[in-house]
């Protein structure tokens, strides 16, 4: 087959066309110039679920930036709350659309004549018109790499992004937990820690070590413990029927116990466990919680020696007994996909690294709230 302008057409279009789907282009090219000029009709289905993109594979860059003109004309106007405007441009833009894939091949055709005619113009030799439209035609062989990458990146940013915000989110509320709070003792009414509470002088050799391993403070250590050792003691006795966090009364009652047991020399050897459980005892004792139930509304003084349930001292509100409210509704557990449940494990892992006790606890409580667990 002969080269350059002494080549047949159909060779021209050989060379100009590239290896990729060249027998398909150069059987429709020779039907179209058979026919004469104009355009033809002639679907091509790459060019309807592509676009631009299939344009600038095909190197026919005026097509794809026209592509790109209506592109920005349709994400600049969708905005106008007009009816009528969106009509029309919906109408227009799907109209550009199915015109461009019944006509692609057409349109590809002229380009390569159009590209033929334009090295046999420029090139005086004949022998350099095959070698002008080698590299000048043929296809974008990066086209279908970097387009077909950009869903993929998109995909992993949609599920990483999260996981690493949310990674993000419980560290900086951890932290800000430990700076603003760090000690989250009893609610409303914190008491002082009990100057010989800092655990039992064995475990002094064991909190220094902890120390050096987590960098904290032994003073640190001891908080962290004693923290540990409160909620425990705090979720037992809400089992029994004391909720102090929730009754601002009882926990002011339980605190001047507290209190009053961290200034006593003789509990000097104490541990935390026995505060919390002392205070927790005299405080009971105070109530005079037993069997009898006083009446709903009565004014009562615990030193009158009235005996009450634990039902009562859970209503009780530093005057009076008031009848209970009725329990709220427990929130709904939302159920996870896949993609989710993974997301809350990630965050549930990234909380529990937290350096203290303090933080893993605020960690944990945001990823609850934040998937509805």
């Amino acid at each position: 087959m002969g080269e350059g302008k002494n080549a047949s057409p159909m060779g021209l279009y050989d060379i100009a066309l590239g290896e990729k789907n060249r027998a398909y282009f150069v059987n429709k090219f020779q039907e179209f110039d058979q026919k004469g000029p104009g355009l033809k009709i002639s679907w091509n289905w790459a060019a309807f679920f592509f676009g631009g993109i299939w344009a600038l594979y095909r190197k026919m860059y005026g097509w794809f930036f026209a592509w790109w003109f209506v592109a920005t004309v349709l994400t600049v106007f969708k905005t106008i709350p007009n009816a009528l405007i969106q009509l029309i441009l919906v109408t227009v833009a799907g109209a550009f659309w199915l015109g461009f894939a019944v006509f692609a091949n057409s349109l590809y055709h002229s380009k390569i004549k159009a590209r033929i005619a334009a090295a046999n113009k420029a090139e005086p030799d004949a022998t350099l018109v095959s070698g002008r439209l080698r590299a000048r035609g043929g296809i974008h062989s990066w086209v279908p790499i970097v387009f077909g990458a950009i869903p993929v990146i998109g995909i992993v940013a949609a599920v990483a992004l999260p996981a690493f915000l949310d990674k993000t989110n419980v560290q900086v509320a951890s932290t800000q937990s430990e700076v603003t709070s760090p000690m989250p003792a009893l609610a409303e009414a914190e008491p002082e820690l009990p100057a010989t509470s800092q655990l039992k002088p064995v475990d002094a050799g064991a909190a220094n070590k902890q120390a050096r391993t987590n960098r904290l403070t032994p003073e640190q250590v001891a908080r962290n413990e004693w923290n540990r050792a409160e909620n425990a003691a705090m979720n037992s006795f809400k089992n029994e029927g004391l909720d102090y966090r929730a009754k601002p009364a009882l926990l002011a009652a339980y605190n001047t116990h507290l209190k009053a047991l961290g200034a006593d020399p003789k509990n000097e050897r104490r541990d935390a466990a026995w505060f919390l459980n002392e205070a927790h005892r005299m405080t009971k004792g105070d109530l005079g919680i037993a069997t009898k139930t006083p009446k709903l509304g009565i004014p009562v003084n615990p030193s009158s020696g009235l005996v009450f349930t634990n039902e009562s001292a859970d209503n009780y509100d530093g005057d009076r007994y008031i009848s209970p409210a009725a329990p709220a509704a427990a929130p709904a557990v939302k159920e996870l996909g896949p993609i989710d449940r993974w997301r809350y494990e990630s965050c549930q892992q990234d909380a529990s690294q937290a350096p203290t006790q303090t933080g893993v606890t605020v960690g944990l409580r945001i990823c609850r709230k934040k998937f509805a667990q």
